[in-house]
Formats: structure tokens, C-alpha cells, sequence
């Protein structure tokens, strides 16, 4: 079985930065971390009212909204739904047209006749979190209050074997993740569920194939850092960025699977790394603090030394 991490497109819409923004309501302004913890249900609001375009967010089902809590539409809920059971708690979101500008409530606080809106979405709380955090397997740094908790992580993996696994989940190492199944994935595909992105997490299982596309490598080079390529509209494409310090011409190395077989290397030089025109849409995961560095280097024309390579790569 494979996981994705769900995500919004945020190239979806050109008019705003956000598809909804909230009215104010008791305790909106920790909506985020509300929705992130079952024992404040109670602190949950009836209903969520936002302003947003009705022509635009109709176009979505996974609005993007600025408490970065989980919105969908009635369909993708009801579509997930379909695979599984689910135990999780439904806030309607209510959209208001914004372009209304008056006073949008009466006296008494209900919603006059003249707001048009949109009432077929709504806001989610996963209630369950799923014991599956592979610590043998996983990459991070150790929580600032608790060492013994992940803290930052860099690489996610899921020990899924023998597990029952819903539809959609958090985990309470990393509660901001929605992780979906492949199920899921390819009925919001099949479905033309909008407004949705998918990146790949590796599972314990899958380890000894993602290791054969690190392979490729070959034993000369170091494994800088592992990213996404946008390969189509729904897809993110795993990738995995390699130096090898012998190699003047081209000691750099992108190598990409999809389902971790179909594997393809490129080889490119400094000035084809540092360009970026190798891939716009990759986007680097740990190697970044060496490639801003990389370009400091070149900037100040500075040498390329191995020492300089080693010391980045620690």
C-alpha cells in the first residue's frame, strides 16, 4: 500500500493568495491548533463563516484558507468516506460572497437574505491519530522540549505492516500532515476532485526500493537531499539529489522514480545546478542550505574545493 501527504495546489488560482478568509469567532485566532487536537472539541465553533470569491471557490474542493485548517467540499468528504470509515468531526464552512461589503448579519447575529453564499463545505477535525512513525527508518531532530519526540523532520517514513489504516489520518508525530491512502488518490483523480496535490511518504516496505533508486548513485556519490517534481496536475514526482566529488564536469546527479522502478539519472554541471533551468518545478529538501551556499561560493568566485563540498554534506 502506498501513502501521500495531501496537499493544496497553491498554483490552482491566480486572484488571491488564499480561496477564504475567516470572520472572526471565539478562539479563531488558534483555529489551527484547535483542529489539531480533539480535547478542545469543545472550543469548536458551530459553523465557520469566510469571504470568498463564489466564482472561484466553487472551482475547488480544497480551499486554501487562512486559519490553515482542512476544508472540503461535500463531495471529496463523501468520496473518502466511500473507501472507509472515518472518525472525524464536520464544522460547515460557510462561504460568503465578498464582494458584498455591507453588514453581512442583523442585530441578532444570523445572516441576512441579501449575502449570497455557498453551505457545501466543510471544515474537519481527524480525531484519531495512527501509531505508525517508523523511528528506525525516519530522519528528524529530536524536540526542543522532549529529545525523545521527534521534533523537525527531514524524512518521513510510516511503518504501515499488519495495520488497518483509514482512508485519510494524521499521525501524532507530525499532526499538521493529512496522509491519505492510494485509494484515496486515485478515486480524487478519477473523481476530478480539484484543488488537491499529492507527495509520496515512504514506507518501511518500500525502503529497500527507494534504496535502489539512492543506488543509482553509485557508491561515489554523496546523497544531498530528496525532493518533489511536479509531473503532472495532480502528482509529485520523488527525487533524489546526489554530488560526487570526482567527477569536475558534471558532479551533480538528479535520479527520479516513479513507484521507486523507473528510474532515470541526470548528470549536471555547477552552472546547470545552480541555474535552476534543470527543473523549475523541483523543489530541494535538505540540500538547500548547500545549494544557497553554492551559490555564495560562485558569486564571490571563489574556488570549488573538496573541502568546501565536505564540510556542507556533514
Amino acid at each position: 500500500m502506498k501513502i501521500y501527504q495531501l496537499i493544496y495546489d497553491y498554483n490552482r488560482s491566480n486572484d488571491s493568495e488564499k480561496d477564504a478568509y475567516h470572520i472572526p469567532f471565539e478562539h479563531s485566532n488558534i483555529a489551527s491548533s484547535i483542529f489539531l487536537n480533539k480535547k478542545h472539541t469543545e472550543r469548536l465553533p458551530k459553523k465557520i463563516y469566510f469571504r470568498s470569491n463564489l466564482n472561484i471557490i466553487t472551482k475547488t474542493d480544497f480551499p486554501l484558507n487562512d486559519l490553515r485548517i482542512p476544508i472540503m467540499s461535500d463531495r471529496l468528504i463523501k468520496l473518502i468516506k466511500s473507501i472507509g470509515d472515518i472518525n472525524l468531526k464536520e464544522i460547515p464552512a460557510i462561504m460568503l460572497d465578498d464582494k458584498f461589503l455591507e453588514s453581512k448579519f442583523d442585530s441578532s447575529g444570523s445572516l441576512i437574505n441579501e449575502v449570497k453564499y455557498v453551505d457545501n463545505y466543510k471544515a474537519i477535525m481527524l480525531l484519531d491519530r495512527i501509531d505508525c512513525f517508523d523511528y528506525e527508518n525516519s530522519i528528524y531532530e529530536p524536540g526542543e522540549l522532549n529529545p525523545n519526540i521527534p521534533g523537525y523532520i527531514r524524512k518521513l517514513v510510516l511503518n504501515i505492516s499488519d495495520i488497518n489504516l483509514p482512508p485519510i489520518f494524521r499521525i501524532k508525530e507530525s499532526p499538521s500532515r493529512i496522509l491519505i491512502t492510494e485509494k484515496v488518490k486515485k478515486l480524487i483523480i478519477d473523481k476530478d476532485i480539484s484543488g488537491c496535490l499529492f507527495e509520496n511518504v515512504e514506507t518501511k516496505k518500500e525502503l529497500k526500493n527507494t534504496r535502489q533508486i539512492g543506488g543509482i548513485l553509485g557508491k561515489e556519490y554523496f546523497e544531498l537531499g530528496r525532493g518533489n517534481r511536479k509531473v503532472s496536475e495532480n502528482y509529485l514526482r520523488p527525487y533524489i539529489l546526489g554530488f560526487n566529488i570526482n567527477n569536475k564536469q558534471k558532479p551533480f546527479v538528479v535520479a527520479m522514480g516513479d513507484n521507486h522502478s523507473d528510474t532515470v539519472a541526470t548528470k549536471l554541471s555547477i552552472a546547470e545546478l545552480v541555474s535552476g533551468k534543470w527543473d523549475e518545478h523541483i523543489r530541494l529538501s535538505n540540500s538547500e542550505k548547500f545549494v544557497e551556499s553554492l551559490k555564495k561560493a560562485l558569486k564571490n568566485k571563489e574556488e570549488f574545493p573538496q573541502k568546501f563540498i565536505l564540510e556542507l554534506i556533514k
